[in-house]
Protein backbone atom coordinates (compact mmCIF):
# COMPACT_ATOMS: atom_id res chain seq x y z
CA UNK A 1 0.00 0.00 0.00
CA UNK A 2 2.72 2.28 0.95
CA UNK A 3 4.46 1.76 -2.89
CA UNK A 4 1.15 2.53 -4.08
CA UNK A 5 0.59 6.00 -2.39
CA UNK A 6 4.17 6.80 -3.48
CA UNK A 7 3.70 5.68 -7.75
CA UNK A 8 0.50 7.91 -7.17
CA UNK A 9 2.41 11.16 -6.16
CA UNK A 10 5.38 10.25 -8.11
CA UNK A 11 3.41 9.69 -11.00
CA UNK A 12 0.33 12.81 -10.93
CA UNK A 13 1.03 16.19 -10.52
CA UNK A 14 0.25 18.85 -7.55
CA UNK A 15 -2.04 20.76 -9.47
CA UNK A 16 -3.85 17.90 -11.01
CA UNK A 17 -4.53 16.51 -7.42
CA UNK A 18 -6.15 19.73 -6.15
CA UNK A 19 -7.75 19.92 -9.78
CA UNK A 20 -9.27 16.78 -9.54
CA UNK A 21 -10.64 17.13 -5.87
CA UNK A 22 -12.24 20.40 -6.55
CA UNK A 23 -14.18 18.74 -8.81
CA UNK A 24 -14.60 16.07 -6.40
CA UNK A 25 -15.73 18.32 -3.67
CA UNK A 26 -18.22 20.08 -6.12
CA UNK A 27 -19.80 16.17 -6.75
CA UNK A 28 -20.28 15.56 -3.02
CA UNK A 29 -21.57 18.42 -2.33
CA UNK A 30 -24.26 18.13 -5.10
CA UNK A 31 -24.74 14.25 -3.72
CA UNK A 32 -25.19 15.79 -0.10
CA UNK A 33 -27.89 18.21 -2.01
CA UNK A 34 -29.72 16.00 -3.70
CA UNK A 35 -29.74 13.46 -0.70
CA UNK A 36 -30.49 16.18 2.67
CA UNK A 37 -32.17 18.88 0.84
CA UNK A 38 -33.47 19.11 -2.93
CA UNK A 39 -37.35 19.31 -2.88
CA UNK A 40 -38.53 18.98 -6.26
CA UNK A 41 -37.07 16.29 -9.14
CA UNK A 42 -37.87 16.15 -12.52
CA UNK A 43 -41.09 14.29 -13.83
CA UNK A 44 -39.81 10.52 -13.39
CA UNK A 45 -36.60 10.87 -11.43
CA UNK A 46 -36.65 9.75 -7.77
CA UNK A 47 -34.33 11.61 -5.09
CA UNK A 48 -32.63 7.73 -4.36
CA UNK A 49 -32.15 7.33 -8.23
CA UNK A 50 -30.35 10.49 -8.56
CA UNK A 51 -28.00 10.25 -5.50
CA UNK A 52 -26.78 6.77 -6.82
CA UNK A 53 -26.59 7.96 -10.35
CA UNK A 54 -24.20 10.86 -9.12
CA UNK A 55 -22.46 8.46 -6.32
CA UNK A 56 -21.35 6.31 -9.72
CA UNK A 57 -19.92 9.28 -11.67
CA UNK A 58 -18.55 10.25 -8.60
CA UNK A 59 -16.05 6.92 -8.75
CA UNK A 60 -15.17 7.82 -11.96
CA UNK A 61 -13.48 10.78 -10.82
CA UNK A 62 -11.03 8.08 -9.20
CA UNK A 63 -10.60 6.04 -12.37
CA UNK A 64 -6.95 6.95 -12.56
CA UNK A 65 -5.70 6.07 -8.83
CA UNK A 66 -8.31 2.72 -9.25
CA UNK A 67 -6.49 1.65 -12.06
CA UNK A 68 -3.18 2.26 -10.36
CA UNK A 69 -4.75 -0.70 -8.61
CA UNK A 70 -4.13 -3.31 -11.04
CA UNK A 71 -1.30 -5.58 -11.32
CA UNK A 72 2.07 -4.71 -13.81
CA UNK A 73 0.39 -7.42 -16.12
CA UNK A 74 -2.60 -4.83 -16.62
CA UNK A 75 -2.28 -2.12 -19.32
CA UNK A 76 -4.46 0.56 -17.45
CA UNK A 77 -1.90 0.46 -14.78
CA UNK A 78 0.69 2.37 -17.42
CA UNK A 79 -1.80 5.23 -17.97
CA UNK A 80 -0.61 8.19 -17.46
CA UNK A 81 -2.19 10.64 -14.89
CA UNK A 82 -3.45 12.96 -17.15
CA UNK A 83 -6.00 11.19 -18.35
CA UNK A 84 -8.00 11.90 -15.19
CA UNK A 85 -7.91 15.40 -15.85
CA UNK A 86 -10.74 14.49 -18.77
CA UNK A 87 -12.45 11.88 -16.81
CA UNK A 88 -12.89 14.18 -13.44
CA UNK A 89 -14.65 17.21 -15.91
CA UNK A 90 -16.15 14.52 -18.57
CA UNK A 91 -18.19 12.98 -15.02
CA UNK A 92 -18.55 16.14 -13.51
CA UNK A 93 -20.14 17.62 -16.31
CA UNK A 94 -22.57 14.58 -16.96
CA UNK A 95 -23.57 14.24 -13.72
CA UNK A 96 -23.60 17.49 -12.04
CA UNK A 97 -24.37 18.96 -14.99
CA UNK A 98 -26.62 17.11 -16.62
CA UNK A 99 -28.27 15.51 -14.21
CA UNK A 100 -28.07 17.90 -11.21
CA UNK A 101 -28.55 21.19 -12.85
CA UNK A 102 -31.01 18.91 -15.98
CA UNK A 103 -28.27 20.69 -18.70
CA UNK A 104 -29.52 18.34 -20.90
CA UNK A 105 -32.60 19.54 -20.96
CA UNK A 106 -32.26 23.66 -20.43
CA UNK A 107 -29.15 23.46 -23.36
CA UNK A 108 -30.26 21.84 -26.03
CA UNK A 109 -27.11 20.97 -27.68
CA UNK A 110 -25.88 19.86 -23.97
CA UNK A 111 -25.95 16.41 -24.67
CA UNK A 112 -24.54 16.34 -28.18
CA UNK A 113 -21.38 18.63 -26.96
CA UNK A 114 -20.58 15.87 -24.72
CA UNK A 115 -21.30 13.19 -27.29
CA UNK A 116 -18.57 14.58 -29.47
CA UNK A 117 -15.91 15.82 -26.73
CA UNK A 118 -16.37 11.97 -25.37
CA UNK A 119 -15.77 10.75 -28.79
CA UNK A 120 -12.35 12.87 -29.17
CA UNK A 121 -11.39 12.17 -25.50
CA UNK A 122 -11.96 8.89 -26.50
CA UNK A 123 -10.06 8.49 -29.05
CA UNK A 124 -7.11 9.66 -27.26
CA UNK A 125 -7.65 8.23 -24.25
CA UNK A 126 -7.63 4.90 -26.52
CA UNK A 127 -3.81 5.91 -28.29
CA UNK A 128 -2.93 6.08 -24.58
CA UNK A 129 -4.25 2.85 -23.90
CA UNK A 130 -2.60 1.18 -27.16
CA UNK A 131 0.63 3.12 -25.97
CA UNK A 132 0.23 1.57 -22.14
CA UNK A 133 0.00 -1.79 -24.18
CA UNK A 134 3.12 -1.34 -25.22
CA UNK A 135 4.42 0.10 -22.65
CA UNK A 136 3.40 -3.05 -20.84
CA UNK A 137 4.55 -6.02 -23.27
CA UNK A 138 7.78 -4.07 -24.35
CA UNK A 139 6.91 -4.49 -27.80
CA UNK A 140 8.71 -1.84 -29.94
CA UNK A 141 7.56 -0.86 -33.66
CA UNK A 142 3.98 -0.63 -34.00
CA UNK A 143 3.03 1.53 -36.93
CA UNK A 144 1.28 4.67 -36.44
CA UNK A 145 -1.90 4.07 -38.68
CA UNK A 146 -2.47 0.54 -36.35
CA UNK A 147 -2.07 2.83 -33.39
CA UNK A 148 -4.87 5.44 -34.68
CA UNK A 149 -7.14 2.89 -35.89
CA UNK A 150 -6.71 0.84 -32.71
CA UNK A 151 -7.36 3.85 -30.70
CA UNK A 152 -10.42 4.70 -32.51
CA UNK A 153 -11.65 1.30 -32.57
CA UNK A 154 -11.32 0.97 -28.62
CA UNK A 155 -13.28 4.15 -28.54
CA UNK A 156 -16.18 3.49 -30.78
CA UNK A 157 -16.61 0.13 -28.56
CA UNK A 158 -16.77 2.17 -25.49
CA UNK A 159 -19.22 4.85 -27.13
CA UNK A 160 -21.56 1.77 -28.68
CA UNK A 161 -21.69 -0.12 -25.23
CA UNK A 162 -22.48 3.25 -23.78
CA UNK A 163 -25.51 3.55 -26.04
CA UNK A 164 -26.40 0.37 -25.36
CA UNK A 165 -25.94 0.38 -21.28
CA UNK A 166 -28.93 3.56 -21.79
CA UNK A 167 -30.98 1.27 -23.94
CA UNK A 168 -30.90 -1.65 -21.55
CA UNK A 169 -31.12 0.46 -18.35
CA UNK A 170 -34.14 2.37 -19.93
CA UNK A 171 -35.58 -1.36 -20.99
CA UNK A 172 -35.40 -2.96 -17.17
CA UNK A 173 -34.74 -0.08 -15.29
CA UNK A 174 -37.42 2.80 -16.12
CA UNK A 175 -35.10 5.29 -16.61
CA UNK A 176 -34.80 8.12 -19.26
CA UNK A 177 -31.05 7.76 -20.26
CA UNK A 178 -32.70 8.15 -24.10
CA UNK A 179 -35.02 10.61 -22.90
CA UNK A 180 -37.36 8.24 -24.50
CA UNK A 181 -40.74 10.23 -22.81
CA UNK A 182 -42.14 12.67 -25.50
CA UNK A 183 -44.21 14.13 -22.56
CA UNK A 184 -41.08 14.79 -20.10
CA UNK A 185 -39.26 15.91 -22.96
CA UNK A 186 -42.52 18.60 -23.45
CA UNK A 187 -42.47 19.43 -19.79
CA UNK A 188 -38.87 20.27 -19.76
CA UNK A 189 -38.79 22.20 -22.79
CA UNK A 190 -41.57 24.57 -21.36
CA UNK A 191 -40.14 24.40 -18.13
CA UNK A 192 -36.63 25.78 -19.29
CA UNK A 193 -38.42 27.55 -22.14
CA UNK A 194 -36.26 25.86 -24.65
CA UNK A 195 -39.96 25.36 -26.49
CA UNK A 196 -39.33 22.01 -28.06
CA UNK A 197 -37.52 18.62 -27.32
CA UNK A 198 -33.69 18.18 -26.92
CA UNK A 199 -33.24 16.01 -30.24
CA UNK A 200 -31.81 17.48 -33.17
CA UNK A 201 -33.02 15.64 -35.82
CA UNK A 202 -36.17 15.44 -36.52
CA UNK A 203 -38.17 12.31 -35.16
CA UNK A 204 -40.95 12.37 -37.72
CA UNK A 205 -43.17 10.25 -35.07
CA UNK A 206 -42.82 10.26 -31.33
CA UNK A 207 -42.51 6.37 -31.00
CA UNK A 208 -38.55 7.08 -32.71
CA UNK A 209 -38.07 9.50 -30.20
CA UNK A 210 -35.47 7.80 -28.12
CA UNK A 211 -34.15 6.84 -31.57
CA UNK A 212 -32.97 9.70 -32.58
CA UNK A 213 -31.52 10.17 -29.11
CA UNK A 214 -29.24 6.80 -29.89
CA UNK A 215 -28.55 8.20 -33.49
CA UNK A 216 -27.60 11.40 -32.39
CA UNK A 217 -25.54 10.75 -29.97
CA UNK A 218 -23.76 7.89 -32.48
CA UNK A 219 -22.77 10.24 -34.78
CA UNK A 220 -21.79 13.11 -32.40
CA UNK A 221 -19.09 10.15 -31.22
CA UNK A 222 -18.02 9.58 -34.73
CA UNK A 223 -17.64 13.08 -35.52
CA UNK A 224 -15.35 13.67 -32.53
CA UNK A 225 -13.34 10.16 -33.07
CA UNK A 226 -12.45 11.31 -36.70
CA UNK A 227 -11.24 14.73 -35.46
CA UNK A 228 -8.63 13.06 -33.42
CA UNK A 229 -7.98 10.63 -35.78
CA UNK A 230 -6.67 13.33 -38.30
CA UNK A 231 -5.46 14.63 -35.44
CA UNK A 232 -2.99 11.60 -34.30
CA UNK A 233 -2.08 11.14 -37.87
CA UNK A 234 -0.36 14.88 -37.90
CA UNK A 235 0.78 15.06 -34.50
CA UNK A 236 1.24 10.75 -33.24
CA UNK A 237 2.96 12.22 -30.39
CA UNK A 238 3.99 8.85 -28.56
CA UNK A 239 5.55 7.76 -31.26
CA UNK A 240 7.86 10.72 -32.03
CA UNK A 241 10.23 13.59 -30.03
CA UNK A 242 10.59 13.04 -26.05
CA UNK A 243 7.49 10.69 -25.64
CA UNK A 244 8.32 8.48 -28.03
CA UNK A 245 7.33 4.96 -26.61
CA UNK A 246 10.09 2.80 -28.30
CA UNK A 247 12.52 5.06 -26.51
CA UNK A 248 10.48 4.84 -23.07
CA UNK A 249 10.46 0.87 -23.85
CA UNK A 250 14.30 0.59 -24.38
CA UNK A 251 14.54 2.75 -21.02
CA UNK A 252 12.23 -0.26 -18.97
CA UNK A 253 14.29 -2.89 -20.60
CA UNK A 254 17.63 -1.34 -19.35
CA UNK A 255 15.59 -1.04 -15.99
CA UNK A 256 14.29 -4.32 -15.75
CA UNK A 257 18.01 -5.89 -16.50
CA UNK A 258 18.97 -4.08 -14.01
CA UNK A 259 16.35 -5.68 -11.40
CA UNK A 260 17.36 -8.81 -13.11
CA UNK A 261 20.70 -8.19 -12.00
CA UNK A 262 20.65 -6.99 -8.75
CA UNK A 263 18.54 -10.34 -7.76
CA UNK A 264 21.17 -12.48 -9.36
CA UNK A 265 23.55 -10.80 -7.43
CA UNK A 266 21.75 -10.92 -4.34
CA UNK A 267 20.60 -14.82 -4.91
CA UNK A 268 24.44 -15.76 -5.60
CA UNK A 269 25.60 -13.86 -2.03
CA UNK A 270 22.64 -15.61 -0.25
CA UNK A 271 24.13 -19.34 -1.69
Amino acid sequence: MKEYFSRLNRDSKTYQKIFWWILRFVMIGGIVYTAFFQKEFPEGITRSRQVMQMCANLVGLFAWEIAQMTSEKCFMRYLPAYIQNYAAVSFTLASFGGAFLNFYYSIRLYDLLLHLTGGMAGTWIGYEAVTAMQLRDRKKGTTIPIAIWAAAGLCFMVCTGWELFEFTFDQIGAGDSQHWSWELAQIAAEKYGTHMPPNIIPEITRERFALMDTMEDTISNTVGIVIVMIFLKIYPYNHKGKRNVDDRIDALLAQDAQKAEAAEIKESVTV
